[in-house]
């Protein structure tokens, strides 16, 4: 795996130095060099691993379970990271859970359904595994200063063969966060999709920027969406770019781009139909 790619900017209007927020829920994801498009049907698998992410990072004592949403290397590397007793995020967690049964009227419980016509899923498989796992996985953010390059792993390559099934999920710049590119891939053995994030990318600064972005949202319920089905994207939305280890920023701090996070010589894949 590889860490921040340069992306494409988002659009701006140079001149009057304002960002325009480029990323809408009509743009397609794209998958890099070295996939091609295949119909695999799988977007509600898809959305399920997303939304169970979601709700094990909300769970007290579910850092473990959220890690286990990632891949096989991605939990190697980790290692006994995840095991370890995290009070203060669960603390977090707590009130959190305790604000939003306040707030909605029910426990938090997050579902693949809430994440039904937000976020857009393209499939593909790995057609040259030697160009794929160049380019994979691909840029998570357009934010300033996430272009560093790591190169994949062993561990990582080993299971990037031709004909494995890949995803890549789009989630738009809402909630006054910067849009992200999600990277999965369909695990050998399990039969399972799982979030691919970059092989330099530790359990601490995954932890670390979990609890920032948990404790901001906690600490400012009176901002929390009126609607339940938007505030559990809107905590989604932070927990899956805390799985990137990437801050939660505002539009006007990412980058100017235009069009959608690509890689180069990127393929248009099977779209995903709201």
């Amino acid at each position: 795996m590889r860490n921040f790619f340069k992306t494409a900017m988002l659009g701006c209007i140079a001149a009057a130095g304002i960002v325009v927020a480029a990323d809408t829920a009509t743009k397609e994801p794209q998958l890099p060099a070295g996939a091609n498009a295949k119909v695999l049907n799988e977007f509600k698998e898809i959305r399920s691993v997303l939304a169970k992410a979601s709700d094990n990072a909300l769970t007290a004592k579910g850092f473990d379970n959220f890690v286990a949403r990632l891949t096989t290397a991605d939990r190697k590397r980790i290692g006994d990271f995840s095991d370890r007793q995290f009070a203060e995020l669960d603390g977090r967690v707590e009130q959190i859970q305790k604000n939003w049964k306040m707030k909605y009227g029910s426990d938090f419980s997050m579902s693949a359904a809430m994440l039904d016509g937000f976020v857009k899923i393209t499939e593909g498989e790995i057609a040259n595994p030697d160009i794929f796992q160049k380019n994979w996985p691909l840029a998570a953010s357009s934010a300033a200063n996430m272009s560093t390059v790591a190169p994949n792993t062993a561990e990582t390559i080993k299971y990037l063969d031709k004909g494995r099934n890949v995803a890549v999920v789009y989630i738009p710049a809402s909630h006054d966060l910067q849009s992200l590119t999600v990277s999965m891939i369909e695990e050998p053995g399990i039969y399972d999709w799982r979030i691919d994030v970059p092989d330099d990318l530790t359990g601490q600064q995954i932890y670390d920027r979990l609890k920032t972005t948990l404790t901001d949202f906690g600490d400012n319920v009176a901002a929390w969406p009126s609607d339940a089905r938007d505030a559990y994207r809107a905590v989604t939305h932070r927990v899956l770019l805390a799985s990137y280890g990437l801050p939660a920023l505002p539009m006007d701090q990412a980058r100017p781009a235009s069009g959608m996070p690509m890689q180069q010589s990127g393929q248009q894949g099977q779209q995903q139909r709201p």
